[in-house]
Parts: structure tokens; C-alpha cells; sequence
């Protein structure tokens, strides 16, 4: 498989990189504010950013067409993130609480306080 690789070389982007060639194949920009974390998918298809209380979730499955296929509001600001090793679920955690997104829906799943 494929090795990616992702740097934030300022505040409002996240780059990935092919490993092996060190090529930079795609940008993911945020206009919003700046990017907290950033997860990738175990199959590598996906990539999710914290970006203030919002996850932006991107198909980078076609790193040259990369897509931001939705924005998800946690309601509070992430300080972390991460997809599941099954792909079925993202993680992402506040302050105060956890929420568990069902990743085929898009939607939260479960809440759990901190």
C-alpha cells in the first residue's frame, strides 16, 4: 500500500505527502480558523481536521481531486481526533466531553462527558 503522510506548514493548511517520493500531492485548506489535528482513515481514503469546534471530513482517495465531503459540528473546540481502525466511527474531544460520529452517517453517535 500506499504510504501519506500530513505537515501543517501554517495555521490554515494541512499538506500530504507521498512518503516515498516526498512529493507534496495535496493541500487542505480552512478558511475558518486554524487546523487543531488531523486523522487519516486505516484504508487512507479519508482525512478529518479539527478546526475549531468543526470537523472538516475530505475524500483524498484521489489525492489530485481531494474533496471536502463534509463539515461536522462538535459544538465545542477539538483538541483531538481519530477514525477508528474499522473505519465505522470518528473520534473527536473537547474540553468537556467526547463524541463518537458514526463515520457512514456523518452524524454523532454517542456523547460522553469528561
Amino acid at each position: 500500500t500506499e504510504e501519506w503522510e500530513s505537515h501543517a506548514f501554517d495555521e490554515y493548511a494541512v499538506s500530504i505527502f507521498h512518503v516515498s517520493s516526498r512529493r507534496r500531492e495535496v493541500t487542505l485548506e480552512s478558511s475558518r480558523t486554524c487546523i487543531y489535528d488531523v486523522s487519516y482513515s486505516a484504508d487512507g481514503n479519508y482525512v478529518v481536521s479539527a478546526v475549531g469546534s468543526l470537523l472538516q471530513v475530505w475524500d483524498v482517495s484521489a489525492p489530485d481531486n481531494a474533496t471536502k465531503i463534509t463539515e461536522l459540528n462538535h459544538r465545542e473546540k477539538i483538541h483531538a481526533l481519530v477514525f477508528s481502525r474499522d473505519n465505522r466511527h470518528i473520534l473527536s474531544m473537547s474540553n468537556n466531553q467526547v463524541l463518537v460520529w458514526d463515520f457512514n452517517l456523518l452524524r454523532d453517535k454517542w456523547s460522553l462527558a469528561c
